[in-house]
């Protein structure tokens, strides 16, 4: 169980608990058991520090996505499949809401506009 002091810190207690089992985000009563608090006060936590379960989440996977895109040579069906999205077509919706842009829009661009991606191992399911 992690200790709560600010409204900053139930966020990155959060993310942390989110990040825990990649490709399998723990859903709000799940994460709130590992923080040792009922869901209802993670939701009321998460309000006081203006913001949602939802927007951390999302945002959590829209960083995630950017970083496999930009600095990886994983497909992006390996891309999805690591963010917990069964179906790409998911995936890429999702990520179309939270850029503006497609993932191969993004990934041609890349990290420093360059064409070529660096290498990055994604992170290992075992904990």
């Amino acid at each position: 169980m992690m200790r709560l002091g600010s409204a900053t810190d139930v966020v990155d207690d959060l993310r942390a608990v989110m990040l825990g089992e990649p490709g399998r985000m723990p859903k709000i009563q799940a994460a709130a058991k590992r923080l040792g608090m009922s869901d209802r006060t993670l939701k009321r936590r998460l309000q006081d520090a203006g913001t949602s379960f939802k927007a951390v989440r999302e945002e959590l996977l829209r960083s995630l996505a950017l970083d496999y895109l930009q600095e990886s040579n994983l497909t992006i069906e390996e891309i999805a499949l690591l963010l917990g999205y069964t179906e790409t077509p998911n995936f890429f919706r999702a990520f179309k809401r939270w850029t503006g842009s497609t993932p191969a829009t993004i990934r041609a661009q890349g990290a420093d506009g360059s064409r070529r991606p660096r290498r990055v191992n994604p992170p290992s399911s075992s904990s």
